[in-house]
């Protein structure tokens, strides 16, 4: 660790010319200046590099970093790898941050010792936010992120470098969705300490609007299943209450949920609508929610839904839910 580096930031890049300009800008007008900024880029086959090589000549801070295309997951272990600050924050190329983020964040995890330190991203909708900043226990803000009330990713969150070292702490290369939400669950579960909140936008999301599709990703439910097993597995490490509990089935009850909703809206053939609604029936994931429901699980509409997909013919679980869907126009 570099003495005089307070905060490394990592920017993971891919094809990102028309916004890495704007990010790197961010990062480089930092009020607070003893930062080093490790930029990856990923493989871009864009003019990223460019923009890149033509800051890092400006700005002494700037390591860039070039290598294959491999994924956010990797990119961002790459700037673990190199970093030298107290503390590290990672920001995507196609966000940007204000010009007092790293200050404030930095200042109370100083003052208050922290591992960790939460801000609010700009896409999210926080509920505290007549809150002033204030600590809270790991262990609540770890139920706060699987309840959804902080948000599932590690932007906007500023870490301990040698926490991440000493446990080894990196994101998981084979997962291509939540592996920022699980990289901050390893990280609360292994800190000791309280972490800062500093309920207040200092985090900006791009948000792209991209051609909507109306064919559903098998996929992403398998990523999705794969993640719930690492966050189930990860849970172990630690006293696993009953209110963590309940929260993990209905983190696992949501995902199964918006997942038959998304394959009754897509424009699949039946035939696939069918077969893609038998694989989410027969998930282990989706079969512990079963069982689970049994005992706890909450509202009766919830009840009804885990019931339908539990019991019912496929055929009928599309028919049912495509009436309700086109009713409501919504199933959550």
């Amino acid at each position: 660790m570099n003495d005089n580096i307070k905060v490394s930031v990592v920017i993971p890049v891919y094809n990102l010319e028309q916004y890495i300009e704007r990010c790197i800008k961010s990062v480089i007008n930092q009020n607070l200046k003893e930062i080093e900024i490790i930029i990856v880029n990923d493989g871009s086959s864009d003019n990223s590099a460019k923009i890149i090589n033509k800051y890092q000549k400006e700005d002494y801070r700037i390591i860039a970093i070039n290598q294959e295309n491999s994924g956010v997951s990797s990119a961002r272990n790459r700037g673990i790898e190199i970093a030298t600050g107290e503390y590290i924050t990672f920001v995507d190329g196609d966000d940007y941050i204000n010009n007092t983020t790293l200050e404030e964040m930095y200042s109370i995890a100083e003052s208050e010792k922290n591992d960790l330190v939460f801000c609010f991203l700009s896409n999210d909708r926080q509920k505290d936010m007549s809150k002033k900043t204030h600590i809270e226990r790991s262990e609540i803000c770890l139920k706060h992120m699987i309840e959804g009330k902080r948000a599932r990713t590690a932007s906007g969150i500023l870490f301990k470098l040698s926490l991440l070292k000493r446990y080894n702490i990196k994101f998981e290369t084979d997962l291509h969705y939540g592996e920022d939400f699980l990289f901050t669950i390893y990280s609360l579960i292994k800190t000791k300490k309280n972490v800062g909140i500093i309920p207040e936008y200092l985090y900006k999301v791009e948000e792209r609007l991209g051609s909507a599709t109306r064919k559903f990703d098998i996929n992403r439910f398998k990523q999705i299943s794969l993640l719930s097993t690492k966050i189930e597995d990860s849970f172990k490490e630690i006293y696993y209450d009953n209110e963590l509990e309940d929260l993990l089935y209905r983190y696992f009850e949501s995902n199964i949920f918006s997942a038959v909703t998304n394959i009754v809206r897509s424009n699949e053939k039946t035939s696939i609508k069918v077969k893609r609604l038998q694989e989410i029936k027969e998930n282990k994931h989706s079969q512990k929610v079963f069982k689970y429901n049994n005992k706890v699980f909450g509202t009766k509409k919830n009840k009804l839904k885990v019931i339908l997909i539990r019991y019912s013919n496929v055929y009928l679980i599309w028919i049912l839910y495509s009436l309700y869907t086109y009713k409501r126009n919504d199933f959550k």
